[in-house]
């Protein structure tokens, strides 16, 4: 007799074999396996970097997940070949692997979405992630995976320097036993910008990644408290920029040369256009400005074209902001720069360093070319000049402008031979090129604080004779002549007072020069006047060769 009870539903059934019909296989997970292994590693490191800063945890929940599902689909086809006892919801292999296959494919998308549509950016719980990938690829030195890294990081400067710029929420003076230290955060983003100043970074940046460097700049703008260390960065890259003749600074050299990047100058500009942003760097003691000595003896004109245009931008900035009147770390340094620029004139005495075009006066023109439109830049704004009283505690822009004169009028004064070349850089290239095309109320104020150098110079000889002050005495007799002149009218009449000045120092005391110091006064003489001891007077003898006899000038000595 059957028994009376029989259950409405069974729980448990026998497995049913699979139908023929096989949506998602082991085999076929295999192979999507494998071909997502190849893709990857043949794909562009682009992609790979965003796997990488994507965080471990969604590195860890798409290995598992594939994990799982694979192993799930090899339980599925062993339960159901043996026909196990399973459930009875789930006595279908194919809704079974269907499943799996929804869970693998999400898997996929989601690693698609997040190395295409969607890549990591830079934030507070991904910074040490970020910091730790950077410094592994910038320590290997590979200069294409460097500029992959600049480029995904672009978009996240800002977040960058504002976690960075927290470190001060963290470090407070005012505590005197205890310095609690900053999150691993807030330091992995300091030591992030620290990264950014290796060499090799800033070579990238230079050669190929410019505007990371814009971005870095704006981003730094942006700052409360600029208290991250982003001077080293923004120094090594205008060293870059400087050296790499290829990089964006030469390209933005003129609208006529390059269109409208050279009307617009967007790296340069933002690099040395504005001067707060530079102060501050000079402030924390690296400024764009501070160039490598050795690698400054070495610049070209093109080079010292360069460095001049971008510290023209910076000028007006300073002027701009300022007045001309404030205290600039970097615009001291950048003089101090400028003057450096200005070296090796000495081998023009040398013929076979006289060519059409050498990198000596090349560098020199560059110098005076930037001292030209200073002045105009001085001029265009009508910026007032600090008294006299108060230069000795702080300069202003005529005072920076004349002391960089006089630096360039005495490195010329080593050009010394018997052949035009000497009147050429002293004359035609420095004082013809700022005195002699125009008289503006800049070019007088720059001349005043001019003359009253080289005179102070010179007048220190009554009771120190030495070679600086004779060499610039020398400048004056061959640039300004023996002939005393008019100061109310014909040529050269600006320059009668330091004329007159020097004319009377030379009767005063080179008597006493010749005979208790003859190598001072040797020095005051260049190779074109000569001292006549029988007449007791200074001879200048002229470079004509129209005439039977060259022209001679005197000047008589008390």
């Amino acid at each position: 007799m059957a028994s009376t009870y029989e259950p409405i539903i069974k729980f448990w059934v026998k497995a049913e074999p699979q139908s023929g019909q096989v949506i998602f296989s082991f085999s076929e997970y295999i192979a999507a396996l494998a071909l997502l292994f190849v893709v990857i590693s043949i794909s562009e490191y682009r992609y790979r970097l965003r796997l990488a800063l994507a965080g471990r945890n969604t590195q860890r929940k798409a290995f598992f997940g594939a994990v799982a599902v694979g192993f799930l689909v090899l339980a599925t086809d062993f339960w159901f070949y043996n026909q196990l006892p399973v459930p009875f919801f789930l006595n279908s292999a194919t809704n079974i692997k269907l499943f799996l296959g929804v869970i693998f494919l999400t898997s996929l998308l989601g690693l698609c979405y997040t190395v295409f549509l969607k890549p990591p950016q830079y934030r507070k719980p991904s910074a040490v992630k970020y910091a730790e990938v950077a410094y592994q690829i910038i320590g290997d030195g590979d200069r294409s995976k460097i500029q992959t890294l600049l480029s995904e990081l672009g978009p996240s400067l800002p977040a960058v320097f504002e976690i960075a710029a927290q470190i001060s929420d963290v470090i407070k003076p005012e505590q005197e036993n205890s310095v609690p230290a900053p999150s691993p955060e807030i330091a992995a983003s300091n030591d992030f910008l620290l990264l950014l100043a290796d060499p090799r970074v800033c070579e990238v940046v230079a050669a190929s990644s410019p505007w990371f460097a814009v971005d870095a700049v704006r981003a730094y703008q942006l700052l409360e408290q600029k208290n991250v260390p982003f001077a080293g960065f923004l120094r090594n890259t205008s060293r870059a920029f400087f050296r790499n003749k290829a990089s964006a600074i030469y390209l933005e050299n003129s609208g006529y040369e390059s269109g409208l990047i050279g009307y617009l100058k967007p790296v340069s500009s933002e690099i040395y256009g504005d001067f707060r942003t530079v102060e501050s760097c000079a402030s924390a003691g690296q400024s764009p400005f501070d160039l490598d000595y050795k690698e400054l003896m070495t610049f070209d004109g093109e080079q010292a074209e360069a460095v001049c245009r971008c510290a023209t931008l910076f000028f007006e900035s300073y002027v701009k902001v300022t007045s001309g009147r404030a205290h600039s770390y970097a615009l001291t340094r950048l003089m101090s720069e400028l003057s450096l620029l200005v070296h090796g004139l000495e081998r023009l005495n040398q013929p076979s360093a006289r060519e059409w075009s050498n990198p000596e006066e090349a560098r020199l023109d560059a110098v005076v070319d930037f001292i030209r439109g200073a002045i105009e830049i001085l001029d265009a704004h009508e910026i007032p000049q600090q008294p006299r009283q108060g230069l000795a505690q702080r300069k202003d822009s005529y005072q920076y402008i004349a002391e960089l004169i006089f630096e360039l009028i005495f490195k010329s004064t080593s050009v010394n031979t018997t052949d035009f070349i000497s009147w050429h850089v002293q004359h035609n290239s420095i004082w013809g090129q700022l005195f002699g095309l125009g008289e503006t109320r800049a070019h007088k104020i720059v001349r005043t604080r001019l003359f009253r150098l080289m005179f102070d110079e010179i007048k220190r000889m009554d009771t120190f004779p030495n070679f600086k002050g004779a060499r610039i005495l020398a400048y004056c007799l061959n640039v300004l002549g023996l002939k005393p002149g008019n100061r109310h009218e014909g040529y050269g009449k600006e320059d009668y007072p330091l004329r007159k000045l020097a004319h009377d120092w030379v009767k005063a005391n080179y008597r006493n020069l010749v005979e208790n110091h003859p190598k001072v006064a040797e020095a005051c003489l260049t190779f074109r006047v000569e001292y006549d001891a029988e007449n007791h007077r200074l001879v200048k003898t002229y470079a004509d060769e129209t005439r039977k006899e060259p022209k001679q000038s005197y000047l008589e000595l008390d």
